[in-house]
């Protein structure tokens, strides 16, 4: 009976504990507070998240990325000025050898209209995009947005030019950046679609 109490006891502390560090720990490099989200869905919806918080905003913008099916995995495509707005808001983030850190990256590699920029989890050789340009893209590391992959299996970063051709459904990005995002309004925000948070200056 003593030893059920004790395993009991320990699975209780260990659920509080991954509940805090899920939704409260999230002080992300050194203690840096998420104030800032990353959604994704279509215009409406989030001009609409934009509108529920717009009070707590300082500010917001969107842009249009799509969303491809390459060998049935998902990839985000965007071209380079979206993907550099990302960059100076610190929400792309390369994770670690040990696959749990991660770390907001400095510069993007560049692209070109022979070749775009791949982040995924894993290597991958040779990905071709379904696009009437070049829709070369070359693998570059294990990056993601604001923390996670929740968005697709991959990342691509694109000329504007090969963007426009790609095949895929057009989706709007938001970056919301937020006076402050504790509670309760960290939960309103974890409860938008798509929705991802981070640390931004």
């Amino acid at each position: 009976m003593k030893k059920v109490t004790i395993i009991g006891s320990i699975s209780f502390v260990v659920i509080v504990l991954c509940g805090y560090f899920f939704f409260k720990a999230p002080l992300q490099h050194v203690f840096g507070i998420e104030n800032a989200a990353v959604v994704i869905g279509d215009q409406t919806q989030v001009e609409a998240d934009i509108k529920q918080f717009k009070s707590d905003l300082v500010s917001s913008e969107t842009f249009k990325v799509k969303i491809a099916t390459v060998n049935e995995k998902k990839v985000l495509v965007m071209d380079k000025a979206s993907a550099d707005k990302l960059l100076k808001r610190g929400a792309w983030e390369k994770v670690e050898a040990d696959n749990v850190t991660t770390n907001p990256i400095a510069s993007l590699p560049a692209v070109s209209s022979e070749t775009g920029s791949l982040f995924a989890k894993t290597k991958v050789d040779n990905l071709q995009l379904k696009s009437s340009s070049k829709g070369n893209v070359s693998y570059q590391g294990n990056v993601i947005i604001g923390g996670s992959r929740q968005f697709a299996d991959m990342f691509a970063i694109v000329d504007p030019s090969v963007w426009v051709s790609v095949e895929g459904d057009e989706k709007t990005m938001g970056i919301f950046h937020f006076s402050e995002l504790e509670w309760p309004k960290r939960s309103e925000v974890a409860n938008i679609t798509s929705a991802s948070t981070f640390s931004t200056k």
